[in-house]
């Protein structure tokens, strides 16, 4: 469903339901009545999901299975709401339910392996990514997260392809760039370490979020690092902990105040090594 279609519903539930959320006032002219009422809270949730508003879309999710239970969509859409919020056990809860309904759904594969890998079942996560790229081989999500996935196994190889993957999908996947760039830049084997690389993944992504998300910077502060620009890398070091500081991320700001001692000692900052395993 596109963002005008959501739009749309939204104007069609504000006109039988007075309190129903707003999107935009001015939205396009609502659809002409939909008999399937519960696709239209779903396409609500999805776009208050969309604009940051989780609650919101919760509740339009929730609404839309008190009309249908077996709403796949919904119970997907509420997965991902519950996944943004924190909430893991509802989160894994609804995509289970979602695939029950439908197991070839690759998008809730990959939303309980994000669910899964959070809550420190990376195996089982691996499992249900492999699942998504089985029904969809070009699902960059799911690429992007099986790689985050066997990082933290040790099996870089396969993660970097894996992230280069997603990219080749999706050349402005921000947080899929961002990823390789940290693994080239601190990666313990240093096999694998690229720096020139991830300061160019680096840099692409911060741009593509706007320059100011603060995890994004404490990559490229890393990959400056690697590539012996220190003091590009304390600049962007101590911006990320200004950043960090502000908006309540205390341990990333901890972190890299940890980082900007090595930087200023002009050492690089690298991962300790994790065993690869099966």
């Amino acid at each position: 469903m596109s963002v005008l279609e959501t739009l749309e519903y939204s104007r069609l539930l504000a006109s039988r339901e007075p309190n129903a959320p707003r999107i935009k006032e001015g939205s396009p002219s609502a659809l002409e009545v939909d008999p399937n009422y519960a696709d239209a809270h779903n396409g609500l949730g999805n776009a208050l999901l969309q604009s940051g508003q989780i609650v919101e879309a919760a509740a339009q999710y929730g609404k839309a299975l008190e009309l249908n239970p077996d709403h796949v969509e919904a119970h997907n859409g509420l997965g991902n709401a519950s996944l943004q919020s924190g909430r893991m056990d509802e989160a894994i809860a609804q995509y289970q339910r979602t695939l029950a309904l439908d197991p070839k759904h690759a998008d809730a594969h990959n939303g309980l392996g994000n669910a899964l890998l959070r809550t420190g079942r990376v195996r089982d996560a691996i499992v249900q990514y492999r699942l998504a790229l089985e029904i969809d081989p070009k699902h960059a999500l799911s690429h992007n997260g099986i790689a985050t996935a066997l990082v933290q196994t040790g099996r870089m190889d396969e993660a970097i392809a894996h992230y280069k993957q997603a990219l080749e999908l999706n050349p402005d996947f921000a947080a899929a760039s961002n990823n390789l760039a940290w693994v080239l830049a601190t990666c313990p084997d240093a096999a694998f370490r690229d720096g020139a690389k991830a300061i160019e993944l680096a840099e692409r992504a911060d741009h593509l979020s706007g320059g100011r998300n603060p995890v994004f910077l404490a990559t490229l502060a890393a990959a400056y690092a690697e590539s012996g620009r220190f003091g590009d890398a304390i600049q962007v070091a101590r911006t990320v902990i200004e950043l960090a500081t502000a908006a309540g991320q205390g341990a990333l700001a901890n972190q890299t105040r940890d980082r900007l001692k090595l930087y200023e000692s002009g050492r690089a900052f690298h991962e300790n090594p994790t065993a690869p395993t099966s």
